[in-house]
């Protein structure tokens, strides 16, 4: 992954996650994720304030013994000390991983904030076809709609539906292979391809890969998750109704989340850009 990836920028917008296990719906507190992405989007982003509520300041689970607490506060300081490294110098910086990333406590993902100053979206690929410029745009409309229109919304609802199709993903090829391949793709995708986003609609993560889309929800419920191909470039399937393969869609979202969050605060690739970078028309932060 080249350290210019900016699929996921904007470190001070953070969606947090506890350990998701194969069903998909985590534990208890996984359904908390939106409400804590719109807890951090309270802070303004030019102080960093919101990503160390969400990390370094909070105690990642109650029952967390005082070594471990301690291990998080120290993290916590050291982060602080490269990132003040980094908005003296001007220069980007790994930070450490947290204390239990990737080995199944909690998980972080970034969130876009295009408002920071400097933000500039990617452009698309000069290469695409036709074809794959069409799937691109209704995956995005498809993305926008539900981030954009308050949960359970009918007008969203019907505008999804009408975009959509429901679908069997055993009788799908290109959904079959979409679900192998949207991990590799969120850990090694050229950017702009991956968006994770929170609005009125909850959280909503739209991944680009090289001959489909997938959008879906993922807070406060996971649904509806959804897959445009090169093959039907006008109609999205929607898979989330289909209980024969739940266990695989689960699973496939499930390890992309875990790549997402590497490049997040907190994960083992996460490259800090100062926000200085932002005020010059920078790429942004983010790993």
């Amino acid at each position: 992954m080249p350290p210019e990836k900016s699929g996921i920028v904007a470190a001070a917008w953070l969606c947090c996650l506890e350990a998701l296990d194969s069903s998909g719906a985590g534990n208890s507190r996984e359904s908390a994720a939106g409400c804590q992405a719109e807890r951090v989007s309270e802070h303004p982003p030019d102080d960093d304030r919101a990503a160390r509520g969400a990390a370094g300041s909070r105690r990642p689970d109650e029952g967390t013994s005082d070594a471990e607490w301690e291990k998080w506060r120290a993290w916590d300081e050291q982060i602080q000390v490269l990132k003040d490294e980094a908005e003296r110098t001007g220069k980007p910086v790994r930070l450490p991983p947290a204390p239990d990333a990737q080995s199944g406590g909690l998980l972080m993902l970034n969130i876009d904030d295009p408002r920071i100053e400097g933000y500039v979206e990617p452009p698309e690929p000069a290469d695409l076809t036709p074809v794959q410029k069409q799937r691109r745009a209704l995956a995005d409309r498809l993305a926008g709609t539900l981030l954009n229109n308050p949960v359970g919304d009918e007008r969203a609802a019907y505008l999804v539906g009408s975009l959509s199709l429901p679908a069997k993903v055993r009788y799908a090829r290109a959904v079959r292979t979409a679900l192998t391949q949207a991990p590799e793709v969120a850990e090694a995708s050229e950017p702009g391809a991956v968006k994770v986003q929170s609005n009125v609609g909850g959280v909503i993560i739209r991944l680009h890969g090289p001959e489909w889309s997938m959008v879906f929800r993922l807070s406060p419920y996971r649904e509806p998750v959804l897959f445009v191909t090169d093959d039907m470039p006008d109609r999205a399937r929607r898979v989330d109704g289909d209980q024969d393969w739940q266990p695989e869609i689960n699973a496939a979202i499930n390890a992309t989340l875990r790549e997402l969050s590497r490049y997040s605060l907190g994960g083992d690739k996460f490259l800090y850009r100062p926000l200085s970078a932002y005020r010059r028309g920078g790429t942004g932060s983010g790993g």
